[in-house]
């Protein structure tokens, strides 16, 4: 009865409507005295259910006729909602989230009362719709970068009420193309035609195919763009790369799905590297990329680096190019080719950007090192171009040069120092430092404080979780809190091959030398160019000694050393190989390399400082050097 009346015209109803919706299933043709008497005990069981005062507040009962609520009593959400929404105000929209949405009276047998089961129908769609329409008016949103979200969160909240309403479909596919996400406007596309032909048997409506056409073609993006001339600068030191709209070849290949998801699957895996900035390939829309050369688009678009790349359709197959191009030159630094069937595309923009993230971000690192060495003769540059001139010389590890990068990463602090890089460079630094035994405790404490402060600066940043992970896993002996910080370095960016190394490493320190060969395979998957890729080879040799397997670590470390002979955490574990193997001859001249270095070097040291958490394989380590002539203390 309540219900009835709050959500009539006036909050009131004529008593014979009211005889009807109720007890329209009684049996047989009712008197109006007895209708009259229903009513009556109605109206009473609720006044003793509220109280007499309560009763009296909300009810007005004055009227002959009609029985009405006090309308200043009265406050439903459902009304409030739709008013507000339909008067274009803000909206407090979480009383709509919840459980059993717009169920009027859920909870009742309607069965053996047709009318009220009708009216709770009717009712029931009735608020549906203008709930929905006012949640899809968005003329009255405020112009703001979050009115886009808005949009997407109250066309979010109108599908709850109705999944099938093509508007808040279309609604949601908008605002993610011009948020930049059209790959997610796309599988929203996809999830639609699966419901309507699942429940419906039908496709979207041909106003819904023409927006997603608009989506696929970049219209309705690029009408949300600033003009290349105003897009924002990003900090220099970030390294820009713009990735381009993908050419599809022939013209009439309906491939505009597979050219938008490589390039946002591009995007969002450049994106998780945070050496990098990546420009849309939505930015160009508008323009003729292809009459324009590299130079041209890096001055539009303030970018040191371009991807473009080709799409074909041969005989079934998808074929894909990829390029990787210099803008200052135009030199072709990178190509990729890739081959599959049209039904398995989704893998194909995965693998792609996989491939292309990995690679990138050691070949960038490396050309960007190139550069800011060129420049480096009139001893100036910023923070970012002096970490650059360091990290080729903590490579090399010969200690002039060594001790060099610590005064280039000293000077980047100087110049900056909030600078998150340089924190974890210089905590990278004093992992070698003490790893090739020139250092002591007290070198500890800084390593630490360098890796923790890189992460509070860039907390996004999954180098700078992968090298305070390897500070803590092998300078600071704790494994277990390792894999932690290098789940989290992996979690921000899987495309990291820097990180999956440190991973595989520290499964060595923890036992698991076989998930560690397994990490080092995605490693060098990501990275087979690696310039310093000697470095993280020598996982290989330490997985396979710990294994057991002394002939294929051996095989590793004559690689590694032969890499960089100054790198003696390369030679150890190749001389427990070669102790293993009695090759005593190939470990005499290691031994001499290594304690030439290294002279305080001994199985006891191993022992007492080697993060091995399994006791056996830490004996076996040491049973090796033993063998090749490592003394015992």
């Amino acid at each position: 009865l309540i219900a009835i009346l709050a959500l009539s015209e006036g909050c009131q109803a004529e008593r014979e409507r009211l005889y009807n919706i109720l007890w329209s299933g009684l049996s047989g043709e009712a008197t109006d005295q007895k209708l009259q008497d229903n009513l009556r005990h109605c109206t009473a069981a609720i006044k003793a259910s509220m109280g007499e005062a309560a009763f009296n507040h909300l009810f007005d009962l004055q009227h002959r006729n009609r029985i009405a609520l006090r309308p200043e009593a009265v406050d439903v959400d459902l009304v409030s909602v739709a008013a507000q929404l339909e008067a274009g105000k803000q909206v407090d929209l979480s009383s709509l989230m919840g459980p059993g949405l717009l169920e009027l009276l859920g909870q009742l047998e309607l069965a053996r009362e047709p009318e009220l089961s009708e009216w709770v129908f009717n009712e029931r769609a009735h608020w549906t719709n203008r709930i929905v329409e006012g949640l899809l008016d968005f003329t009255s949103l405020v112009k703001t970068d979050k009115v886009h979200s808005e949009r997407l969160r109250r066309a979010s909240i109108a599908l709850r009420l109705d999944p099938a309403n093509e508007g808040a479909h279309c609604a949601i596919m908008i605002a993610h193309a011009v948020q930049g996400n059209p790959l997610a406007a796309r599988r929203h596309f996809e999830k639609l035609e699966t419901y309507l032909k699942t429940e419906f048997d039908c496709p979207p409506q041909d106003e819904t195919i023409s927006v997603f056409k608009d989506i696929t073609s970049g219209s309705v993006r690029s009408a949300h763009l600033p003009k290349p001339s105003q897009i924002d600068h990003v900090p220099s030191e970030r390294i820009r790369i713009a990735v381009l709209p993908f050419t599809v070849k022939p013209d009439n290949f309906e491939e505009g799905l597979l050219r938008i998801g490589i390039c946002e699957q591009i995007i969002e895996a450049l994106s998780k590297l945070n050496d990098f900035a990546a420009v849309a390939h939505s930015s160009v829309f508008g323009m003729s990329v292809d009459a324009m050369p590299p130079a041209e688009l890096g001055q539009i678009l303030h970018v040191q680096y371009i991807v473009q790349g080709l799409i074909r359709e041969i005989d079934g197959q998808i074929k894909v190019n990829v390029q990787f191009v210099r803008c200052s030159d135009a030199e072709v630094l990178l190509t990729l080719r890739y081959r599959q069937t049209q039904g398995k595309v989704f893998e194909l923009e995965d693998q792609i950007a996989r491939d292309l993230a990995g690679d990138l971000e050691m070949r960038v690192l490396k050309l960007e090192i190139d550069r800011a060495i060129r420049s480096a003769a009139d001893e100036t540059g910023q923070a970012s171009e002096w970490v650059l001139r360091a990290i080729p010389s903590i490579y090399r590890l010969s200690r002039d040069e060594f001790d060099t990068a610590f005064i280039s990463l000293k000077k980047a602090l100087e110049l900056e120092p909030n600078y998150a890089p340089a924190h974890s460079w210089m905590a990278f630094w004093y992992a070698f430092y003490l790893g090739q035994g020139w250092g002591n405790d007290k070198n500890l404490t800084t390593a630490g404080q360098h890796a923790r402060q890189a992460i509070e600066l860039a907390p996004d940043d999954s180098r700078a979780y992968a090298i305070a992970g390897h500070v803590d896993s092998f300078l600071m002996r704790q494994p277990e809190l390792g894999e932690v910080m290098l789940d989290k370095s992996l979690y921000l960016n899987p495309n990291s091959g820097f990180a999956w190394a440190f991973s595989a490493i520290n499964q060595c320190y923890l036992g698991h030398s076989d998930v560690a060969l397994q990490r080092m395979k995605e490693y060098s998957s990501l990275c087979p160019q690696d310039p310093f890729g000697y470095f993280f080879d020598t996982i290989y040799c330490i997985a396979h000694t710990l294994l057991g397997q002394f002939e294929t670590g051996a095989e590793w470390g004559r690689r590694t050393t032969n890499g960089n002979p100054n790198f003696v955490n390369a030679i150890k574990p190749f001389l427990v190989c070669l102790g293993h193997l009695n090759l005593h001859a190939e470990a005499a001249r290691m031994r001499k390399i290594l304690l030439a270095r290294q002279p305080n070097f001994t199985v006891e040291s191993v022992r007492q400082n080697y993060p091995l958490r399994d006791p056996d394989q830490l004996e076996l380590y040491c049973e090796g050097l033993r063998k090749a002539g490592i003394p015992e203390r």
